[in-house]
């Protein structure tokens, strides 16, 4: 295994969090809200061989050996969107979300692109 994923899998206290807001337009509409926070590493290790991680940079010679923080692992999201209810077992979910903050290793700019995304689908309670 990567040095470089070393970090990742010295999960000992994982923290999340949810909250969302909703707003009743009709009877039947629903505007809402939500925020989500993960952080799958809350509380790594100050020492031993998953408090640092080593990694070459693109272009060094050489190894650059970095400590490991919490905010290397936390992971937000931002959503919203439109409920739209058919019948009481049965609804419709319009959800943009978009990340926040994504988990990245030490000394490294995120490397995935923060693009959000649309997503349609039918809810039904059984």
């Amino acid at each position: 295994m990567p040095s470089a994923l070393r970090p990742y899998i010295d999960a000992a206290t994982v923290e999340a969090y949810y909250v969302q807001a909703a707003y009743n337009v009709r009877p039947n509409v629903t505007l809402a809200l939500g925020y989500d926070y993960f952080n799958r590493n809350a509380d790594p290790a100050e020492d031993g061989p998953f408090s640092q991680v080593s990694f070459k940079p693109a272009g060094a010679s050489a190894n650059v050996t970095l400590p490991v923080s919490r905010g290397n692992f936390v992971e937000e999201r931002l959503g919203g969107g439109i409920l739209y209810f058919l019948d009481p077992q049965t609804r419709l979910r319009f959800w943009y979300e978009t990340p926040l903050n994504l988990p990245n290793l030490p000394g490294e700019a995120d490397a995935l692109q923060r693009s959000g995304f649309y997503t349609a689908e039918i809810q039904v309670r059984f």
